[in-house]
């Protein structure tokens, strides 16, 4: 939006948003998030998990590239904004977790089993 700020909006909603507003952007955008905050935030979510090393950050919703640390097959193409929404974007960790997390639900279901239905095995 071009010109004065909050221009075009009721009178009763344009003074709320001046604060929020800037020439150069229109209201009700957020703050840009640089690199440095998009690190801090992605080094405490994941620690040490992905190699950020050889990323071109252009923009929070610019695809950017990163390697896994445990994983380094090849190189994750994924929005800074999807990769802190997600598990990170490694295909490979991804499995890993969906692995555990149906073989710990598994486990779990057939301690709640009664006994009268587990099968019998040459312990019993």
């Amino acid at each position: 939006m071009k010109g004065r700020c909050g221009a075009g909006l009721p009178a009763a909603l344009s003074p709320s948003l001046w604060a929020a507003c800037s020439w150069d952007r229109g209201p009700l955008m957020g703050n840009p998030i640089g690199v440095e905050l998009f690190l801090q935030r992605a080094r405490s979510r994941f620690g040490d998990q992905y190699d950020y090393a050889a990323m071109v950050y252009k923009s929070y919703k610019t695809p950017i590239r990163i390697r896994c640390t445990t994983h380094p097959v090849k190189e994750i193409s994924i929005t800074p904004e999807k990769h802190l929404q997600t598990t990170g974007g490694c295909k490979y960790c991804l499995r890993e977790k969906r692995i555990v997390n149906l073989e710990r639900e598994l486990n779990r279901a057939s301690a709640e089993r009664p006994a009268q239905l587990r099968p019998i095995t040459a312990q019993d």
